[in-house]
């Protein structure tokens, strides 16, 4: 080779990631380009005459068919990127880590944030490809279609964050899963969650969720481009899509943000969070998902999102009638039943918040005795707060204050502006569903920093599945629905949803019509007593036996030639300390 070729070569891979080149190198093969270029040209050629020439054969103008062409363009674009480029990245990353490859690359000189992103952008380079050749027949669509080139670029903006959201996604699932096709399975059930799950949670208020997708954007801008061609979507946008006011833009607390804007802030805090994950996975591959301030922050940034939403949909009477008629019927649901229901799904999604930065944060054994060892050899006089085998006690604790602060903010929000309650319920009624929320959050931080993730599997199923069987056997067997909800209390969704009932009840005026009605009704108080009661005396239980716990393990890494990572011989020391 001459010395101009090599120095070129040298030239590109300093200028180039040398991980994407690598991914590049194997994954744009000329066998490779010409199987998958042909079957993507040849689908996508086809999809777009099948479109546009019968259209302009039946008279339609030949602009209003080109802009025909432009969903199902983008239909195969998401296909290729978000579905199969996900899938890429998930098992292309899992197999270099079963055959130990990732461990090479780990050791190289190289920046952590340059090794995630050659892989981002390096894995899924052969989807890259499939999806510039889809281009052409997009720009021929704008072009014949007169439609906005800076409305499609604000589109595409939102378009490449929720793909790299997806493939970010897919490298923490890639990381955490050894088995490729597992990997791939992982990462595309996660977009299927992020991408049709939880936007349903916009129908009780949290339009946040919906932004997680492109479609509020596509459906806010593009389809107002395509309005002349198809008029029945821009109607469906506006009806499908509680986000979205009639300007287009997003009601967040007392602003209205840009739906481009406002996508893009809610994926990128999501991608952030992911991009931490995956640096602490790269640094150790047994280091928590998070840091304690991290996950806070992670939670924190959700009840920000949370209640912006929330903020609107409480306050405005038109958002909120758009809403209740979202569930049928020619009045809608009832104002109580529909601030119920809300208050219900937001305290839901909180727990499942706190349920996963527990799993996050809270240290195992091995992790406890790993850091104590540290602290004892740098001679330190405790854990660092913020490391990984400290307790996470004081996390939790803090993620307690912030849901209980945020849930007192929107309910006093519902009621002040008096659309769904004839009068505020007392503070007991209405703090005892936020307050069972908490003590049942220190319940499972306490047992699970005690004892192993399966063990810990299995209280929780003890403690909230076996209530629920035995109350869906009381009810269906013998229409026994105050015994049933007794024996419900456990179970937090069930628990939660009979504390908030016992809120309403509290709440309505004598001599008024309340969907709280039946059986039922006149024993909520007591259950609201007994639910707090329950996991009160739980909470407390385990935090003292967490104490015990962190004490005992202590005194068991000071005893001389002990392995405490034995549990036989730990708890000879423990009994020989304790004496």
């Amino acid at each position: 080779m001459s010395d101009e070729g090599a120095s070129h070569i040298d030239l590109s891979e300093r200028l180039l990631n040398p991980i994407w080149v690598r991914s590049a190198r194997s994954r744009l093969r000329l066998k490779h380009i010409l199987s998958w270029g042909l079957i993507a040209l040849s689908l996508t050629a086809f999809i777009s005459v099948v479109v546009y020439l019968p259209a302009v054969e039946r008279g339609v103008a030949p602009s209003n068919a080109a802009k025909l062409m432009i969903v199902p363009l983008i239909v195969i674009q998401g296909i290729i990127l978000m579905l199969l480029g996900t899938g890429a990245v998930a098992s292309q990353l899992s197999i270099e880590r079963e055959k130990g490859l990732l461990d090479y690359v780990r050791m190289t000189p190289m920046a952590p944030l340059s090794k995630i992103m050659g892989y981002l952008f390096g894995l899924p380079v052969r989807e890259y490809f499939l999806f510039a050749l889809t281009l052409p027949f997009l720009a021929f669509a704008i072009v014949v279609g007169g439609v906005s080139p800076l409305k499609m670029l604000h589109f595409y903006a939102v378009f490449f964050s929720s793909v790299w959201l997806y493939h970010m996604t897919a490298l923490v699932a890639g990381m955490a899963s050894s088995k490729p096709r597992h990997a791939a399975m992982m990462a595309q059930g996660l977009v299927v969650v992020l991408y049709l799950v939880l936007p349903q949670l916009s129908r009780f208020g949290m339009t946040f969720f919906e932004f997680l997708t492109v479609r509020p954007t596509f459906f806010s801008m593009v389809s107002a481009e395509l309005a002349s061609a198809n008029p029945r979507m821009d109607i469906a946008a506006r009806q499908q899509f509680s986000g979205l006011n009639q300007s287009g833009s997003v009601p967040f607390f007392m602003l209205d943000i840009h739906a481009t804007v406002f996508s893009l802030m809610v994926q990128l805090l999501l991608l952030g969070v992911l991009l931490q994950v995956v640096r602490r996975k790269w640094r150790d591959e047994f280091s928590h998902a998070l840091s304690k301030l991290d996950a806070l922050g992670f939670y924190a940034g959700v009840l920000f999102l949370l209640t912006g939403s929330l903020w609107p949909v409480l306050g405005d009477p038109q958002i909120t009638n758009r809403l209740r008629m979202q569930f049928g019927g020619s009045s809608g649901m009832p104002p109580d039943a529909f601030l119920f229901a809300v208050l219900l799904v937001f305290l839901l999604v909180c727990g499942a918040g706190m349920l996963l930065i527990i799993a996050m944060i809270t240290p195992n054994r091995f992790t406890q005795l790993r850091e104590l060892r540290r602290t004892r050899k740098l001679a330190l006089a405790r854990i660092p707060f913020n490391a990984d085998g400290s307790t996470s006690l004081w996390a939790v604790s803090i993620a307690c204050v912030l849901t209980a602060v945020v849930y007192a903010l929107v309910v006093g929000h519902a009621l002040d502006s008096r659309q769904f309650l004839a009068q505020g319920p007392g503070l007991w009624a209405a703090g005892a569903p936020v307050l069972y929320l908490c003590l049942a959050a220190l319940f499972t931080q306490g047992i699970r920093e005690q004892f192993s993730a399966r063990a810990v599997g299995v209280s929780l199923f003890l403690f909230w599945m076996i209530p629920f069987f035995v109350a869906i056997i009381l009810t269906a067997a013998f229409d026994a629905f105050v015994g049933a909800s007794y024996a419900s209390i456990p179970c937090p969704p069930l628990g939660i949803a009979l504390l908030l009932l016992n809120f309403f009840e509290q709440a309505s005026a004598p001599g008024s019509e309340s969907f709280v009605t039946g059986q039922v009704a006149p024993h909520l108080p007591v259950m609201a007593f007994l639910g707090v009661g329950f996991y009160g005396v739980l909470a407390l239980a385990s935090q003292i036996r967490l104490r015990r716990f962190r004490a005992e393990l202590r005194a068991a890494e000071c005893m001389p030639g002990v392995d405490a990572t034995d549990p036989i011989q730990s708890g000879h020391a423990n009994n020989h300390a304790t004496a």
